[in-house]
């Protein structure tokens, strides 16, 4: 991309700072009233769930919990030996 001015490009391909990129990401979202965002995560939701719908392997797919990492559980011992 050298020879090419930053403002000329499409925006995704600008380099901009991460905290430029989150704002980005958000921009649509800010302002939104809480019933906004709720109709958005109606949308979604439902969305996850025709897909859930269309899986052979749904029933799987909802079983499946991420390992808890060793890291995790040894944070989760030394908070539980500090609180007895």
């Amino acid at each position: 991309m050298s020879g090419l001015n930053d403002h000329r490009l499409p925006l995704a391909l600008r380099s901009r700072s991460p905290r430029e990129a989150i704002l980005e990401d958000i921009g649509p979202y800010v302002g939104m009233s809480p019933e906004e965002r709720g109709r958005i995560v109606d949308q979604l939701s439902q969305l996850a769930l025709d897909l859930l719908r269309a899986n052979p392997h749904r029933d799987e797919v909802l079983q499946w919990q991420d390992p808890v990492p060793e890291s995790t559980r040894a944070h989760w011992r030394r908070l539980m030996k500090r609180a007895r």
